[in-house]
C-alpha cells in the first residue's frame, strides 16, 4: 500500500514539475521491462533446473511454515514469531527437503496430496531443491507468461520511441 502512495506522490510531483505524460509513460513502461525482464531469468533459471534434475519418489510431509532468523537490536531472539510462508516438505530418501516455492494458501487439499508423489530434485552445489507438481506447473506458466509480457513492453516501447 505504501509503494502505491509513494507511486502516485511521485507522478504528482512529476505532473506538478510540468513533465510530459508520455515521458512519464514510457519511463513506467522500462521500469516494468527491466521487472518483467528480471522476473524472466529467474523462470528460465528454474526451467534450465528443472531440465537437469532427478526425478525421485517422495512423500509428502506437510506444510510448515519456514522460521526466519528475527532478532531485535541487541541480537537476541525475537520469541520465535511466525514469520514466514508455509512452505511443502518431502520426505526423500529419508531426508526432509523442503519445496522452493512457497505453498498455495487455498485448495491445499488437493495441490499436496498426502501419501507417496513424485518429485523433481535439482542440486546447486551441497543445497537438494524440490520441485513439485505445483511449482512445475509454475515454472512453466511463469516462463510463458513472462515472455509474453516481456516482449510486448518491448514491442511497446519501439513504438513509443519511433512515436517521438
Amino acid at each position: 500500500m505504501e509503494l502505491l502512495i509513494g507511486g502516485a506522490a511521485i507522478l504528482g510531483l512529476l505532473f506538478l514539475l510540468g513533465v510530459e505524460l508520455m515521458t512519464i509513460m514510457s519511463v513506467v513502461s522500462v521500469i516494468m521491462c527491466i521487472l518483467t525482464s528480471l522476473m524472466l531469468v529467474f523462470f528460465i533459471f528454474c526451467l534450465l533446473l528443472l531440465l537437469w534434475s532427478e526425478k525421485k519418489q517422495a512423500e509428502f510431509a506437510g506444510l510448515e511454515i519456514k522460521q526466519k532468523d528475527t532478532t531485535d537490536g541487541n541480537g537476541q531472539d525475537s520469541g520465535g514469531v511466525n514469520k514466514g510462508m508455509k512452505f511443502a516438505h518431502y520426505i526423500v530418501d529419508g531426508q526432509k527437503l523442503c519445496n522452493w516455492f512457497p505453498a498455495e494458501g487455498i485448495l491445499t487439499g488437493k495441490i499436496y496430496s498426502q501419501g507417496n508423489c513424485t518429485v523433481r530434485i535439482a542440486g546447486i552445489g551441497k543445497h537438494r531443491l524440490v520441485f513439485d507438481r505445483h511449482s512445475v506447473v509454475i515454472v512453466i506458466c511463469g516462463t510463458v507468461l513472462m515472455s509474453l509480457c516481456t516482449a510486448g513492453l518491448i514491442f511497446y516501447l519501439m513504438l513509443v520511441v519511433n512515436a517521438m
